[in-house]
């Protein structure tokens, strides 16, 4: 168990008992190694998709191939996206590279969003140059 599920759990067991009827979800429970390069995951695995037979697309996108990775050296790493096709709903995202632990947050926010469509996320203007770019641009890979 990770520290934030359960402080997540905690806070969800102090509101019920005191009136609310909040229930777990696990669904955008962020992971991550802090090792070098770091990993950061949240979500479902291709093989997860594979298992419940989910229609989905994979996009994977590497820090080298953009602005900022090119500035901090291109650095060995990657990020990949999962989205189920027909209705654009995020199943899992995956980094592996620097500050991956950081920049996985943007998705876990959209995938806690009604409906958890990555479209929320091509709508969003990312500054240039930064690592978050890359967050975008496998986004905009699934449009």
């Amino acid at each position: 168990m990770f520290k934030h599920t359960s402080s997540y759990e905690g806070e969800l067991a102090y509101r019920n008992a005191h009136g609310a009827s909040l229930v777990v979800d696990y669904t955008a429970n962020p992971h991550a190694v802090f090792s070098n390069p770091q990993i950061g995951s949240v979500g479902l695995t291709e093989r997860a998709c594979r298992d419940q037979g989910l229609d989905y697309t994979v996009v994977q996108k590497h820090y080298a191939d953009f602005a900022k990775g090119k500035i901090v050296g291109s650095p060995p790493g990657f990020a990949k996206l999962l989205v189920e096709k027909g209705s654009d709903r995020i199943l899992g995202f995956h980094m592996i590279g620097p500050q991956a632990a950081d920049l996985l947050h943007e998705v876990v926010v959209a995938m806690n969003t009604p409906g958890a469509k990555a479209q929320r996320v091509r709508d969003s203007i990312h500054v240039h140059p930064t690592l978050a770019e890359l967050v975008k641009q496998v986004f905009d890979a699934t449009a």
